[in-house]
């Protein structure tokens, strides 16, 4: 900062306004003319008459002349009297002019100065408080401490920094934001935890607990509490309606189904046996497929009952289903004698089928495991097969022409099932 220019105070005696003055003194024989003007009107001090008039007037018209020498002459005295008395107002109003007008150039001088020094600590503030933020980690949407009231001429120091007192405030209010953020992280890092310790099967997130994410302890606390306890019921709720509406759906697949069976019986009892349609043939799904589909119902289920017990027979029921459909699967897929012939096999989403005699199988695994498109998928299913193959080999060693059907699960890459001779085999790769 430039040195500034020092006021150097005059003595006393040059700015002390010194007056010298005397009072007026008038002198005027006021009493004599007080005195013969009483005893002129004296005269006249009766009703005015014929004979009377003329001399009234002439009287009036004397004294309104008088009167105005009176006013005259008063004014003249106080006129001359008063011109000193002017001529020091004016002179000390010009005095006074100049006192002001030194004053208000001082005042604008010290505005100025006033002016440039806050706005110096507005710019050194707005920068302390980045390098604090940067400092202690505080992120953009965290970042709340202001500055503004801060911006004072007492905030900068001679030579032009900030004041410690000043950097001491901004720094705790910093503090203060980075200690919201760690709570805040840290609420939002345990909410998944806990949603899950008070039973909530979806945890609950930011966007639930944003409205009051920054409170104090005790009623983030409360309004959790009393949020996850309405999670929990909205989750009861929904769960129960799943299972009403999986458990209507089932009973009208049952219902239609035995409609549709009892129908394809009375056809048979009442008619030549001819080639006829399956019944499943009117749903596109086949029994098996029937009872897959039972069985992913069951399993959707079972996920949402808190019953351990429940959930484990509901798990063995679905298993069950699908091992009934694999059985099915296998009983009727259509036998068909293979030698030297590769064997034959059919894909569906959900499973891969081959069938023909041992001798016919080893050639056809390549072409099986073609369907997959992963190389463990592939791994795992071609083991399979020859495993089978292998097997069904050695069960008919002196039965050359027996015939077999074989399947693996595309989907789950569950076990393969081995029809032989009547018998269902089971087989992992």
């Amino acid at each position: 900062m430039t040195a500034q220019p020092k006021l150097v105070e005059t003595e006393a005696a040059t700015t002390e306004l010194v007056v010298q003055s005397k009072p007026a003194l008038l002198n005027a024989n006021f009493d004599a003319v007080t005195e013969r003007l009483e005893r002129e009107l004296e005269k006249y001090d009766v009703l005015v008459t014929v004979d009377t008039l003329a001399d009234a007037k002439k009287l009036a018209t004397e004294l309104n002349k008088t009167a105005t020498e009176f006013k005259t002459r008063r004014k003249a005295v106080v006129d001359e009297v008063s011109a000193p008395i002017k001529d020091f107002e004016a002179k000390v109003k010009e005095l006074v002019d100049k006192c002001l007008a030194g004053r208000q150039k001082l005042l604008d001088q010290i505005k100025k100065f006033e002016d440039k020094t806050r706005d110096q600590a507005e710019n050194l503030l707005a920068e302390h408080l980045v390098s604090l933020n940067e400092e202690h980690g505080v992120h953009p949407e965290n970042q709340t401490a202001e500055y503004h009231d801060l911006i004072k001429v007492t905030a900068v120091t001679a030579k032009g920094n900030l004041t410690k007192a000043v950097k001491d405030t901004l720094a705790q209010r910093v503090r203060d934001d980075k200690a919201v953020q760690d709570r805040t992280d840290k609420r939002l890092l345990m909410l998944e935890n806990a949603s899950y310790k008070a039973g909530l099967k979806a945890p609950l997130t930011r966007a639930h607990v944003e409205t009051f994410l920054f409170v104090d302890d005790a009623t983030y606390e409360q309004r959790l509490n009393t949020m996850m306890q309405s999670e929990l019921q909205r989750e009861k709720v929904a769960e129960e309606k799943m299972r009403e509406s999986i458990q209507k759906e089932n009973d009208a697949k049952a219902a239609q189904e035995a409609k549709e069976k009892a129908a394809a019986q009375t056809a048979v009892v009442q008619t030549e046996p001819v080639a006829q349609p399956e019944p499943a043939a009117e749903s596109g799904l086949s029994e098996a497929d029937k009872l897959r589909q039972r069985a992913r119902e069951i399993d959707q289920a079972a996920n949402y009952t808190d019953d351990a017990a429940a959930y484990r027979r509901e798990k063995a029921e679905a298993a069950e289903l699908v091992r009934q459909a694999n059985a099915l699967d296998a009983q009727q897929s259509e036998p068909v004698v293979k030698s030297e012939e590769p064997v034959q096999y059919n894909a569906t989403p959900d499973r891969t089928g081959v069938w023909g005699s041992p001798m016919g199988a080893k050639p056809s695994i390549d072409l099986i495991v073609g369907v997959y498109d992963q190389p463990d998928t592939h791994r795992k299913a071609t083991a399979t097969l020859e495993q089978g193959a292998e097997f069904a080999k050695a069960m008919t060693a002196d039965q050359p022409n027996t015939v077999y059907a074989m399947w693996v699960n595309s989907i789950a890459n569950s076990p393969a099932a081995l029809f032989l001779n009547g018998q269902t085999y089971l087989m992992e790769a």
